[in-house]
Formats: structure tokens, sequence, C-alpha cells
């Protein structure tokens, strides 16, 4: 005879949330993927589908062929040039390119959604609908609708953020490698490497608190050694404001104020000072939202951190309003 599961009314409870949260998403894209009616989610398509992998594939295709993706990519279908981080090239030397693009986004949509499930642990009907309220929201379909990175730079989030509630030395390894990884691919994750460092550093955990700061003098030593390639990126990233944009200067256009690039740079400076400030009272004052574990916690600490931070430096497009799921678990708790 077999061993029958035995399984806690919670952890059933889990499971046929997590099925219900997975089944609607995935039903959900495939009639959008099927029919092309992004329009009713108000989702902004553009053709080819999963656009944003496509620039990053093809890319990958330029370098191969002995192009600068950086500055010119004949195999992208918009002639896109290369404005992600160095390291995505690394997939021509393993032979990738634009005909990997299907499975590569599938797959990176994959990550997102188990990484969110995981995280958010949806246990009640409550939970199931507020996950599937966010992952059907326009900002997030768009993510999905092109394949933007941003959805694996989320799920190395989401992953680090459930090895530091752990709260082991081995498990904060893994966390500060994730979020080290995250950071090289996109950028301004290192945030949160910061945040998890001013976190530990006030709460007088050095050990750990030497973790993640190693892995941010790896990020500066990998962005020495890249400074011209990166500074390039930096400076061709599209600024584009209004539309599925979100952040200080749509603010600022949408109230009709225009401001000179200094004084732009010293308000941007000092909401991040102000930030930084009320993330260090907030862990100085042992402030606690959740009383049932760290993960509730971490991760709205890094969910509403990175959402300030993203809105603070520039524009972002509204597809890294991911990061409010992270809010999440603590409103479900």
């Amino acid at each position: 005879m077999g061993l029958k599961p035995n399984l806690t009314r919670n952890q059933k409870a889990l499971l046929f949330n997590s099925f219900l949260v997975i089944g609607v998403t995935v039903n959900a894209l495939c009639y959008l993927i099927i029919t092309g009616d992004w329009h009713l989610f108000a989702v902004r398509h553009l053709e080819p589908l999963f656009l944003d992998m496509v620039a990053v594939t093809s890319a990958m295709d330029a370098q191969r062929f002995g192009f600068n993706a950086l500055a010119v990519n004949p195999f992208d279908p918009l002639g896109r040039i290369h404005i992600y981080s160095p390291l995505w090239l690394l997939g021509a030397d393993l032979g990738l390119g634009r005909k990997d693009t299907a499975w590569l986004a599938v797959l990176s949509i994959a990550f997102f959604i188990g990484s969110t499930i995981l995280m958010i642990r949806p246990v009640n009907i409550r939970g199931s609908l507020l996950t599937l309220a966010f992952l059907l929201s326009p900002a997030i379909l768009l993510g999905m609708n092109r394949a933007n990175n941003d959805l694996i730079a989320y799920g190395l989030v989401a992953v680090a953020v459930l090895f530091a509630s752990r709260e082991t030395f081995t498990s904060h390894c893994f966390a500060s490698g994730c979020l080290l990884i995250s950071s090289l691919a996109k950028f301004y994750p290192i945030f949160c490497l910061g945040l998890f460092l001013l976190y530990f550093l006030v709460t007088q955990k050095w050990k750990v608190s030497a973790l993640y700061l190693s892995s941010i003098l790896i990020f500066f030593v990998y962005f020495f050694f890249n400074y011209d390639e990166i500074k390039f990126i930096l400076g061709n990233i599209p600024n584009v404001i209004g539309l599925c944009t979100f952040g200080g200067e749509t603010l600022f256009d949408r109230l009709g104020m225009t401001l000179d690039h200094f004084t732009r740079g010293m308000t941007y400076l000092m909401f991040i000072l102000s930030l930084v400030v009320a993330l260090y009272w907030a862990i100085r004052c042992k402030i606690t939202w959740s009383k049932n574990g760290t993960l509730q916690n971490y991760a709205y600490f890094v969910g509403t951190g990175l959402l300030l931070f993203c809105f603070v430096v520039g524009n972002s497009y509204d597809y890294r309003n991911v990061y409010g799921l992270m809010m999440l678990p603590l409103f479900i708790d």
C-alpha cells in the first residue's frame, strides 16, 4: 500500500489557492496570446509578442555575429540597440539568440509567477483574489506581454526575500547571491542590497552585514571594469515621460512643472536621503508590521523601498509596479 500524504488543512488550502491563481493567470495569458485581445485589459500591445525579450535575444545574435550590440543591432525588428547590462550578452556565448525568444519568455514568466506564489503563499480566497488582481492588472500584464527582464529581476528579489526570512547565515548567503545577480542584470536592485545592509547594521548582525557588504563591493568592482559600457547604456536608456510610465519626472510633467537639471537632481537627492532616514528609523524603532514571521516584514520592507526608489530616481515603465506584489504577504497575513 502506498503512503497517503498527510496534509494539514492549511497546506491543502495553500495548494488549492496556489493552483487557482496559477490556473486563472495561465488561462488568461493563453487567451490573450491566442486572440491578441490585450486591449481588454488596457495593455498596449506591440508586435512582435515578447518585444522586450526580442530586444535581448536579438542583441545576443548581433554579438555572436561580430556586431557591437551597443551601437548597432540589425537583428532587432525595431532596430533597437542593447540598453541592458552587458551580463545579458553572455547568452551569445551559450548559443542563445532570437530563435530562443519564445521559450525564454515563457520560462521568465513561469519563474515570475512561481516566485510570486512562493512568496505570497495565498492560503485563503482573499489572498487569491488580491494576488490575481495584481497579476492581471494592466501594468503587470504589460510586463508579461513583453516578457520584460524586470520579471526576472523581481523573481530573484522575491527568492532572496524567501531565503533571508529563514534567518540563517547560509540562507543569507543565497539571498545576497540572488540580489547580486539581480543587481548585475538590472542595476537598480543594488538598492535592495543596501536596504539589507542598513537593516543588519542597525540590528548589529555584523557577520550578515559583512556578507551583504561584500556583494555590494562585487557589484561595484563589476561596474568599475565595465564602466564605459555601463555609462553608455545608462545614458541611452529612453526616458519616456507619460505613456505607460510612473515616476518623479512623470509627476512633475503632469503638474506642469519644468525643472532644470540641477534642481531636479537636488530634489531627487533630498527624496532619496529622506527615504534612507525613514527606513533607518523604522529599523531603529524595531517597527514590526507582522507578528507571524520575518517573511512578511522583509517582503514589505523591500517592496516599498524599491517602489519608492524607482519612483524617485526617474521614470520607470509601469511593469516595475510588480514590486507592489511584495506588499501582499502583509495584507493577507
